[in-house]
């Protein structure tokens, strides 16, 4: 299953985020999926659940926004996004087309949740 080797990839990545933060634990990740990403939004859901166990992200939600396609005409030089497999630019009729975002899957946020280091720190001192 292709959702479950990203998944394992995004784990390993948001786990190393955590660490370097000194983080306690992870409390959501946020993705986006483009639509030419070949991800189904649902099976990269179920991988995560599954996968998450014994990681940072153990009790941490996935947040999956579905982006469309940006793209760029290389006649008339619009960008624009569009929801649907459509290679023709709708401004000016043109097929020389340039996908230049939501053909991947990609990180966008993870919300960590870190240990106050001055109790921890105070309670030390306390010892």
């Amino acid at each position: 299953m292709h959702e479950s080797s990203l998944v394992e990839t995004l784990l390993r990545q948001v786990d190393a985020i955590a660490a370097e933060h000194h983080a306690t634990q992870v409390t959501q990740v946020r993705i986006e999926v483009g639509l030419l990403s070949g991800v189904e939004p649902i099976l990269m859901s179920e991988a995560f659940e599954r996968l998450k166990l014994g990681t940072m992200c153990r009790e941490a939600v996935l947040a999956i926004e579905d982006i469309g396609l940006t793209c760029r005409c290389q006649s008339c030089q619009t960008n624009y996004t569009t929801a649907e497999l459509s290679f023709v630019c709708p401004h000016c009729g043109s097929s020389r087309v340039t996908i230049t975002r939501g053909d991947g899957v990609e990180l966008v946020d993870v919300t960590l949740q870190a240990e106050d280091i001055l109790s921890r720190r105070a309670s030390e001192l306390r010892s």
